[in-house]
């Protein structure tokens, strides 16, 4: 798993700006390769983020797990590897839902992000976005996911 690819809730936050389009909108960006698929639904009013969900797959048969080696693994176990990649998602935030599943041979992060109710300095202070403000633009978000090497539809 490339770290870059992975810092995925960091980067669609990046930038923060005001203004834009007029109508409510959801883009889906995605990127992935033969043993990690990082996928986001961002859902926007007039340019401002409003909600933004994010799934990270990671699929061990790449590596000879099978279904069996799977269900071995414990919640906290599953837990655990990904906060080791995202230490923010081991902090409870209001606004903000994290969900972990096995699906097979593969081990499945749900994030989700409600931006009115989620405090924009905490979001800030764990590095998720990069101002203290809470117009998160989503055509800058989408542009930033893209250099990051990601499809956006």
């Amino acid at each position: 798993m490339k770290a870059g690819k992975t810092a995925g809730v960091m980067a669609v936050c990046g930038l923060i700006v005001l203004g834009g389009c007029s109508s409510a909108e959801t883009r889906s960006c995605s990127y992935g390769n033969e043993d990690m698929t990082d996928t986001f639904e961002i859902t926007a009013s007039s340019d401002r983020v409003t909600h933004m969900n994010e799934t990270i797959t990671l699929d061990f048969a790449v590596m000879g797990a099978t279904n069996e080696d799977m269900m071995e693994i414990s919640d906290e176990d599953l837990e655990t590897l990904f906060v080791s990649a995202m230490p923010q998602l081991a902090e409870e935030m209001e606004g903000v839902s994290v969900e972990y599943e096995i699906s097979g041979t593969k081990a499945v992060v749900h994030v989700s992000i409600d931006f009115a109710k989620a405090d924009p300095k905490v979001l800030y202070d764990l590095g998720i976005i990069d101002a203290m403000e809470s117009n998160v633009s989503m055509e800058q978000s989408v542009n930033q996911l893209k250099e990051k090497g990601y499809e956006c539809k």
